[in-house]
């Protein structure tokens, strides 16, 4: 137990279960700073640009990496049990493919 020295290649769940307490806390983290650092950048710009307000977003990388072999095939095999391509690609990550 707690011995993590042979575990070969895993999956993203096995991960996610695996890392789940860190995983928690980063989210916490990012959660507790991010507005805050997105106030100093803002902050910062001011100083530069006194006449201009500036707009900060966080975007935040995704904590475990993703495989996507498996979610392509997730998303295949969601398809096939009915589930509509414009749900499934927004699953992805996919912006919206509707025609105007």
């Amino acid at each position: 137990a707690g011995r993590l020295d042979h575990l070969g290649h895993l999956s993203g769940l096995a991960l996610q279960i695996l890392y789940g307490p860190l995983i928690r806390l980063t989210e916490m983290k990012r959660l507790l700073y991010g507005e805050m650092l997105c106030d100093l950048c803002a902050a910062l710009l001011a100083l530069n640009d006194p006449g201009c307000e500036h707009e900060v977003i966080c975007r935040w990388p995704e904590v475990l990496p993703k495989d996507g072999l498996t979610e392509a095939q997730t998303a295949l095999a969601r398809q096939q049990a009915g589930v509509q391509r414009a749900v499934t690609l927004a699953e992805l990550g996919y912006p919206d493919q509707t025609v105007s």
